[in-house]
Order: structure tokens, then C-alpha cells, then sequence
């Protein structure tokens, strides 16, 4: 992986932040997408999932037909996070083999439908749910997925928000070089950049839980 994939991020962020024309609105938005991650309905979830990707300035995406994935955050042309989220009732629910199963084919709708990543690209599928244990038959499914639990997403999001707030109240106008090692440095402190997501997903394997 390269040492800062920040630069494929800046752009798009500094894009995002020029449509918030007061902090009252920009406020509001980071509100809404940190209450929309708590909710306890996994539609609910994904939608301000993929808009914490865009936010964020990844090509965040939440496809609507039956056979895709759920979010995917595109880092760059070579490298992107594709999410499973499955948000049970019931958080003593073990994973079962089926949801296992639906995970697995991920990988595969990406390379096959998303065509400005290169032939070769990472493509991380990562188990997000609340759930803490996996059904021990299903573990053997589970060899290429990673796993991240609900409540360690939102604590990522929360501090990535953070770093956003304190990137915005600085931003004066796109291009700005000054700006940008700002908020770089804001996002590296607060271990909330591209790499500490990467590393944030690929932490726990989930045939491991």
C-alpha cells in the first residue's frame, strides 16, 4: 500500500466542503450522518454509511439492486472496501453461512461492474455488524472476509468526523496547497486518513471471532 493515500481523497473532500455555505449547515450534515450510523435499521445504516465515504471524499457507493453489496468505498484506482452490513435484532445472533455466503460474492459484482478500478485492484470485503460471533460450520467460509464490529465503525466515524470539523472551520478555497497539509496532518493525527481506515477494517479476521 503507499504511505499516504490522502492525496486521492483531497480533491473530492475539498469539492464537498465548497457546498456547506455556512458551519451551522455544515454542522447539521455531520449530525445527521453520526445519528443516522446509530440506528438500529440496516437501511437506515447504509445510507449515511455511503455518506460518510463521500463526505469523507472517497467514491462512496450504495448500490440498489438485489444482487449487489451493500456500501463500497473506492480508495483509488487500485484499492476499495466493499462493505457486508448486517445489523441484527438481536446482537447475540451468530453469524449464520447464508449471510457468510452473500459476503463472499462481493468481490466478484465489483470487478464485474465497476469499471474504474484497474483489473488487478485490492478489493476488500469487509463483515460489518453488530454481531460478535460467527456460527462455527460458517468459519470455513469466512477465510477472505474481514471482520468489524458496529460500535468500532462509529468510533472510527466519529473521530474521522472530528478531523473533518476541524479541516472545515480552516478551508478557505479549493487548490489551496496550505489547506491541504492541513487538514492531512489533522487526518493523520487523528489516525482517520485512508491507511488508518484500511488498517481499522483489515484489524480482525472474521472466521477469527
Amino acid at each position: 500500500m503507499e504511505n499516504n493515500l490522502f492525496a486521492f481523497n483531497i480533491e473530492r473532500m475539498e469539492k464537498n466542503l465548497t457546498k456547506y455555505r455556512n458551519s451551522k449547515k455544515f454542522e447539521s450534515e455531520m449530525t445527521m450522518i453520526l445519528e443516522g450510523l446509530n440506528s438500529s435499521r440496516g437501511e437506515d445504516f447504509e445510507n449515511y454509511q455511503q455518506k460518510l465515504g463521500e463526505i469523507l471524499g472517497y467514491l462512496s457507493v450504495n448500490p440498489n439492486n438485489s444482487t449487489a453489496p451493500d456500501p463500497y468505498w473506492i480508495v483509488n484506482d487500485d484499492l476499495c472496501v466493499v462493505f457486508e452490513d448486517k445489523i441484527y435484532d438481536d446482537a447475540s445472533k451468530k453469524i449464520p453461512v447464508s449471510d457468510i455466503s452473500q459476503a463472499n460474492r462481493h468481490e466478484t459484482w465489483i470487478r464485474e461492474n465497476v469499471k474504474n478500478l484497474h483489473h488487478d485492484a485490492d478489493i476488500i470485503t469487509c463483515f460489518l455488524t453488530n454481531s460478535r460471533s460467527i456460527e462455527e460450520d460458517a468459519k470455513i467460509h469466512a477465510n477472505n472476509l474481514y471482520y468489524c464490529n458496529k460500535t468500532e465503525f462509529v468510533d472510527w466515524a466519529n473521530k474521522a468526523i472530528n478531523c473533518l470539523r476541524n479541516s472545515y472551520a480552516a478551508f478557505t478555497t479549493e487548490g489551496d496547497s496550505e489547506w491541504r497539509l492541513l487538514a492531512e496532518k489533522y487526518f493523520d493525527e487523528g489516525f482517520s486518513n485512508p491507511i488508518n481506515f484500511v488498517q481499522m477494517i483489515k484489524t480482525t479476521l472474521l472466521k477469527s471471532i
